[in-house]
């Protein structure tokens, strides 16, 4: 007789194999389904079975966790409709709140252990601007929708964030980053193309506001001020540095970073300054 393993919370319940040689079978008779999962898990079995297992220990069934996860070079993440899902069946209140015309949207959560201390996060278009998301085709076509779901998910991670510790951390699939920014695009599963876990954009929040306060708002200075802290070209500071890099810089302190950026953009331009110079001859005199 076989031995089953049952999960489940208010989101479902279901039995999966408990043994690992059971759910890899599982997961490659899943695996070999066509036009019925996301794209991502079609014969890609230890995607699957990534998938189911941190389901399991969310307590989602295994059908909806290959619905509401995919597995992004490695890492399980989260889709923001099942983060507000979790949320609620856990007993606490969340609230939705969207201004289309101001391109803004709110998510607060209540906590049931907590009802005095309210946690409210809101995305707007500055925030997307900021991110160098507008350019997004899903920005483009449901701007509102996107910026709430990233205001799920980053209000669910700072509110909740024991309930997502299945794997280890607080990972979403929600919270910043076009998945078509990625390869390949067949990995995206989740609605709104997010997979970036929710300590690495904190980081890169966390360092945007300290460059901003250095060298203003400007895309091209940022992208200049990451390069230079990271010492190589920089396209997407989210896809080209680790989040180990990030967190280094961060280690010692905002004043510290803010100290270092300024050293770095103020050596930058005594270079430049001193290449543009006009050379002199050793009488002193400038060449023509």
């Amino acid at each position: 007789m076989n031995q089953e393993l049952t999960t489940g919370n208010r989101l479902g319940m279901q039995t999966v194999p408990q043994t690992f040689n059971e759910q890899m079978r599982f997961a490659e008779v899943i695996s070999q389904a066509k036009g019925m999962l996301p794209r991502a898990y079609e014969g890609n079995p230890a995607n699957v079975l990534v998938a189911i297992q941190y389901g399991a220990s969310l307590g989602i069934e295994p059908m909806a966790a290959l619905q509401n996860i995919d597995v992004i070079q490695g890492t399980p993440t989260l889709s923001a409709k099942a983060v507000a899902a979790m949320v609620r069946a856990n007993g606490h209140k969340l609230w939705m709140s969207e201004d289309e015309q101001n391109m803004s949207a709110t998510c607060t959560i209540v906590r049931n252990d907590d009802k005095e201390h309210p946690v409210t996060v809101t995305r707007d278009k500055a925030w997307a601007q900021r991110m160098g998301l507008l350019t997004k085709d899903n920005y483009k076509k449901q701007p509102t929708t996107m910026l709430m779901w990233r205001a799920v998910t980053a209000c669910a991670n700072r509110a909740c964030p024991e309930l997502f510790l299945g794997l280890g951390g607080a990972y979403t699939a929600d919270e910043l980053h076009d998945m078509d920014d990625m390869a390949p695009v067949e990995a995206t599963v989740v609605e709104d193309d997010d997979a970036w876990p929710q300590s690495k954009l904190d980081l890169i929040a966390r360092i945007d506001n300290i460059i901003e306060s250095v060298v203003g708002a400007n895309h091209a200075n940022r992208k200049r001020v990451y390069e230079l802290l990271h010492e190589a070209p920089v396209t997407d500071p989210l896809v080209d540095i680790d989040e180990s890099e990030l967190a280094m810089w961060c280690e010692a302190g905002d004043e510290f970073l803010t100290t270092r950026i300024q050293t770095l953009v103020q050596q930058a331009k005594e270079r430049k300054a001193n290449h543009e110079e006009p050379q002199t001859t050793t009488e002193g005199k400038q060449e023509k």
